[in-house]
């Protein structure tokens, strides 16, 4: 996801002296437009044309787009992964290009940290919508934490560009947040006890976060979610009770350290992408060992350290990070080796300003321009009446992209 750093204009893979242009990397753009497509409104197809079709296919896509409830993967836990991937896999071209050039360290690390301040000042906006005194902000959000990857791996590629340090670098961040998983002693449960309420995510953030909790559970694993008027309410809408803790969301503090572990990877794939020396075929075959290594690790691992998104642990992102190195191979190998890029162009649209339309879509509801346009004729289609809807309401979304798109206008954060 990354329009943090797309300035891919901007590339030059010579020296100082030697100034080369390559092509742009259509296939990030297509890979960014893909991953926030099912955000912006493509789950909501999927979900819909399963109930109203009843096919056994689609229902097992429909399962697909909804997370896990907590210990596994799903395709729809990529989404967020993903995202971070390719902010990390686009920082060797905005970073490593301008140090090239001669542009002054100063000016970088101001640039850097310039774009950090706006995600996490983006995210508390975004995290406004579920809270209801800017007195108590929930600091962690999706694009604060974008915000910290990014900050923490540019820093890192601002020290190192070598491939084996980066390496060393995701490796340490996964390690890192493993210890702390394991070793830190949460009171009434004691270390390495992965539940809801009882992990090292859940603990820092309640301890340190000085927020609202997004989530309660009670003892009997009703979970209770904010409501910006209500409260905390669960399933049933009945409040929370007073033996209800809060529980880890998967955008808290410790999860900011996780969050620079997959950018890493990133920035691997980017400096592999960036280099001269490597044929098309040589990257893909680069990604595709990285994908047997990230997914044969998560997997001898899971039996100890089991995988869950919700506290984002090391196998967790050791599985993500293997398919996104695929994705990346699979796209790359299409868009930009073989040249089969016209049906990219519908993903593309949404990729060059995947996070203005993410906060587009919290920011304004496009569910009501819906309704007001179709809501009408949908009461008349049955169970396919839902399907229509979410048509449209993704159908406004992708035209606002190609809109600005046309326009020329391509805001990046």
């Amino acid at each position: 996801m990354a329009t943090v750093a797309t300035s891919l204009q901007e590339v030059q893979a010579g020296s100082v002296t030697e100034v080369q242009k390559p092509e742009r990397i259509l296939s990030l753009d297509v890979l960014r437009g893909f991953d926030m497509f099912w955000i912006v409104g493509g789950e909501g197809i999927i979900h819909t044309l399963a109930v109203a079709t009843g096919w056994q296919f689609l229902k097992m896509l429909s399962v697909q787009l909804d997370h896990v409830a907590w210990e596994g993967f799903h395709f729809y836990d990529l989404i967020f992964p993903l995202f971070l991937f390719i902010v990390g896999v686009v920082i060797p071209y905005a970073l490593v290009s301008k140090i090239e050039r001669g542009e002054p360290k100063p000016a970088i690390y101001r640039k850097v940290f310039t774009r950090f301040l706006l995600l996490f000042f983006l995210g508390l906006i975004y995290n406004q919508g579920w809270h209801r005194s800017w007195a108590k902000p929930f600091i962690g959000s999706v694009l604060g934490e974008i915000g910290f990857g990014y900050l923490f791996a540019s820093l890192i590629v601002l020290h190192t560009r070598q491939l084996r340090s980066v390496v060393i670098w995701s490796a340490c961040f996964l390690m890192g947040v493993g210890l702390i998983q394991f070793l830190l002693p949460v009171p009434g449960f004691g270390r390495g006890v992965f539940t809801l309420r009882s992990s090292a995510n859940a603990y820092i953030d309640r301890t340190l976060n000085p927020g609202d909790i997004m989530f309660y559970m009670s003892p009997d694993g009703t979970l209770y979610t904010l409501d910006p008027i209500l409260g905390y309410r669960g399933a049933n809408n009945g409040p929370k009770p007073p033996s209800a803790v809060p529980v880890a969301d998967g955008v808290g503090i410790l999860d900011w350290i996780s969050a620079t572990s997959i950018t890493l990877m990133g920035v691997i794939a980017g400096l592999i992408l960036r280099n001269q020396w490597l044929t098309p075929y040589r990257k893909v075959l680069s990604y595709v060992a990285a994908v047997v290594g990230c997914l044969f690790t998560a997997l001898a691992l899971k039996g100890w350290y089991p995988i869950i998104k919700m506290i984002q642990t090391g196998t967790f992102y050791l599985l993500a990070g293997g398919c996104c190195f695929l994705l990346l191979a699979l796209f790359y190998l299409v868009v930009d080796v073989w040249k089969i890029q016209r049906w990219g162009f519908f993903f593309k649209v949404i990729g060059m300003n995947a996070i203005v339309l993410c906060m587009g879509c919290h920011l304004i509801d496009v569910s009501h321009t819906s309704d007001v346009l179709v809501g009408g004729l949908a009461m008349y289609l049955g169970g396919y009446g839902p399907v229509l809807f979410s048509v449209v309401t993704a159908g406004l979304v992708w035209t606002a992209g190609y809109l600005l798109y046309r326009m020329k206008i391509f805001l990046r954060v």
